[in-house]
């Protein structure tokens, strides 16, 4: 039997790094994390508790509802105008739901979400959009994103009535405040 031949262990090799390089690599690494700490300013996430709603000068009170026929994920709903507030919606089950923002007033559009298989983005055709007037209630009609075949469908429905329905089951205070009375 023959012994084997093991190729000798390298010499440890030493890092150095200029002060000039160490201060860029500070410098991107702290622009990196600005970035992410500003994005995640800009996020609105949904009112969760059904309580009176104060809104601010221009603001608004954004109802965006879903009748999904399979969950969605990492839904990002955006302004137009181009202000910082994307209306941000982790999670949705599958069914009918409805969500509560308060936003700055303007026109919104579902940005980008992610089913199983696929993700959506918008390239700038602005299908399923909605305007938030400012002290009112804006409802984004019932949206149904689905995965079809090799791209995506988008339904919108708008039934006021049902919509009323709705947000009159899950947010009984709001309702009273941003409705007409029955």
């Amino acid at each position: 039997m023959s012994q084997g031949v093991y190729p000798s262990t390298p010499p440890a090799q030493t890092f150095t790094m200029e002060a000039r390089d160490m201060q860029k690599l500070i410098t991107s690494v702290s622009a990196a994390l600005l970035a992410a700490l500003l994005l995640a300013g800009c996020s609105l996430k949904p009112i969760k508790q059904d309580q009176r709603v104060v809104l601010g000068k221009n603001q608004g009170l954004a109802a965006i509802a879903f009748d999904l026929p399979d969950s969605i994920r990492q839904v990002y709903i955006q302004p137009t105008d181009g202000h910082c507030k994307t209306i941000e919606i982790s999670s949705i089950a599958k069914g009918k739901s409805i969500y509560l923002f308060v936003v700055p007033a303007g026109k919104y559009c579902l940005e980008q979400f992610h089913t199983l298989f696929f993700i959506y983005n918008n390239h700038g055709d602005y299908q399923a959009c909605f305007k938030i007037p400012a002290g009112k209630l804006g409802y984004s009609v019932e949206m149904s994103p689905a995965a079809m075949y090799s791209g995506m469908m988008m339904n919108q429905n708008f039934d006021v009535a049902e919509f009323h329905t709705l947000l009159r089951s899950k947010y009984p205070k709001i309702a009273a405040q941003f409705l007409p009375a029955k």
